[in-house]
Order: C-alpha cells, then sequence, then structure tokens
C-alpha cells in the first residue's frame, strides 16, 4: 500500500512523508521478499531527492541484494512485480541518478547506461525510458549533445509508445535544456512550456519549480531580465514545500547561480531585488501563467 503512493508523493512535494511511512513498514518486517526489496527501492528514490545520496545508494543496494537472495531460493514474484533483474537494474538507475547529481557525469553515463540494459533485458519499457533520459542528461553535461539528442529521443519515443506523460514532461524538460546548450533559446522556451503544461497537468510541484527556474534562463537569454528575474523569485517561493531546489543537481544549481549573478548585475541590485520579491510574492498559478507567456509582466 505504502509503496503504491510513490507518484503523489513525488508530485505533491510529500517526500517526506513517503519516506517515513515506507521506512515504518520497513522497520514493522513481513512482506514477501520481492515487496520489501520494492519498499527499499522506493525509499532510495525518495531518499536521493532529500540530498543524502550515499543513504539513497545504500538504500538501492540493498533492495538489489535482497532482491537477489529472494531469486537465488526460488521466491516467487507477486503478479505485475518488478524481479529481481529488475531491481538490480533499478540500483544501477539510482546510482547513475546519484552520480549525476554530484556532477561525475562518466559515473553517471555508465550507471544509466547499465540501467538500459538490465531494463531491456527485463523488458520493463518504463524503466528503460527513466534511465536513457538519465543517459542523455550525463551525456549533455559532458557536452557531447548529439549523443545527448539520440538517448533523449528514444526515452521521448518509448514515453509516447506507453502513452506516459508524467516522466514525458521530464525528458521535454531534459530536450530544452539541450536546445538551450545548442545555442536555441526560443526552441528551448517552447519545449520548457509544453513541458511546463504537461507538469501544471498533475500539479507535480516539484518538477513547477525546476520549470520556473530553467524557463528564467532562457527568457534572460532573450533579453528579457525583469520577467526572468520574477520567475527566478517564483521558483524560489516553490522549493521550501517540495524539497531541495533543483533537485540538489550540482551542475544546475551552478548553472542557475550564475545567471542570477548575471541577471542580478544587469538590472541592477534594487531593481532585481524589486522583480524577484514579485515573484516570491506570486501564487504558483500566476507563476506558471508568466512562464507560459499568459501572464501579466
Amino acid at each position: 500500500m505504502a509503496t503504491a503512493l510513490w507518484l503523489y508523493w513525488f508530485t505533491a512535494g510529500g517526500v517526506d512523508e513517503g519516506r517515513h511511512w515506507i521506512e515504518v513498514a520497513l522497520r514493522l518486517g513481513g512482506g514477501q521478499p520481492y515487496e520489501r526489496a520494492t519498499a527499499m527501492w522506493l525509499c532510495g528514490y525518495l531518499v536521493i531527492l532529500q540530498g543524502d545520496i550515499t543513504l539513497a545508494e545504500r538504500y538501492a543496494d540493498d533492495a538489489a541484494m535482497t532482491a537477489g537472495t529472494a531469486d537465488a531460493g526460488g521466491a516467487v514474484e507477486p503478479a505485475g512485480s518488478t524481479g529481481a533483474g529488475g531491481l538490480v537494474a533499478g540500483a544501477s538507475m539510482i546510482r547513475g541518478l546519484a552520480a549525476l547529481f554530484r556532477g561525475e557525469m562518466d559515473s553517471a553515463w555508465a550507471l544509466s547506461e547499465r540501467a538500459v540494459r538490465g531494463f531491456r533485458e527485463e523488458q520493463d519499457a518504463f524503466g528503460v525510458q527513466q534511465s536513457l533520459s538519465q543517459v542523455g542528461m550525463a551525456e549533455m553535461m559532458r557536452g557531447h549533445l548529439d549523443e545527448a539528442r539520440a538517448a533523449l529521443d528514444q526515452a521521448y519515443a518509448y514515453a509516447v509508445q506507453g502513452g506516459e506523460l508524467w516522466h514525458r514532461s521530464y525528458v521535454v524538460w531534459a530536450l530544452g535544456m539541450l536546445h538551450a546548450e545548442e545555442g536555441r533559446p526560443d526552441q528551448a522556451l517552447a519545449e520548457f512550456r509544453r513541458s511546463l503544461r504537461l507538469k501544471n497537468t498533475f500539479r507535480d510541484a516539484r518538477g513547477i519549480g525546476a520549470l520556473l527556474e530553467t524557463t528564467a534562463w532562457v527568457i534572460a537569454d532573450q533579453r528579457d531580465p525583469l520577467t526572468a528575474a520574477q520567475l527566478l523569485g517564483g521558483a524560489q517561493a516553490v522549493w521550501p514545500a517540495t524539497g531541495l531546489r533543483l533537485f540538489g543537481f550540482r551542475a544546475l544549481i551552478e548553472t542557475s547561480e550564475q545567471y542570477r549573478n548575471d541577471i542580478r548585475t544587469e538590472l541592477g541590485e534594487r531593481d532585481f531585488a524589486e522583480a524577484f520579491a514579485r515573484g516570491l510574492a506570486m501564487t504558483v498559478r500566476d507563476a506558471v501563467a508568466l512562464a507560459l507567456g499568459e501572464g501579466p509582466r
């Protein structure tokens, strides 16, 4: 029951609550090995969003070990469950995500590629989709833009084929960042807005915060620093309720800090502070409208 609520906890900003209840269930013991392994893996996924990367990796490894022990012992997997191979691939995916957040891009690429292979062996299309998106992000951060596009395009194709929308919004966000890296801010903004519309459908507060912040970057590149400053303020208002800013992704935070400094320099301290404060005071709905170009500036 606890693990079934993972998407709600992620999108609604209830990561602390989710971790609490899953850890309670694990402490109580009981359950089939695959169920416990799945709970461990999910707890690792939630913990990494709280910034405890080392603990997340430990949960992922424990999940893979528990599933492997059950598999070797001939335990029967519950119908519809992720098998041992899928949990091992999932552990690689979490470790790849941890490396992404740390800024260790070579390790992120290798671990995420391993996850892709594992999920393909398990015929787990959603796992392949998620892992491919990590491969794409790692390639982008390594400066391998063609390889990044190939991986992200594959991830997007999986999402479309499966009719999946939630993670698709993250793939579209990554494609927007790739456009920005390639020096195409107009195309980047279009993808960010497409992602934001999807996230708004799910009320994905964590994703909305990330989109507000990164949309500010491309709007700054389009020579509109005032709106960019307001969006940075709008994003800042979201983060306390959802967890770590930009998921604790070191490279993105460093980029955003550089943009913030550049915008402050262009506007001047007083105008920047006033614009940032206006964004900070906005409702999420108004900040989203501003990012979509549908609200007053």
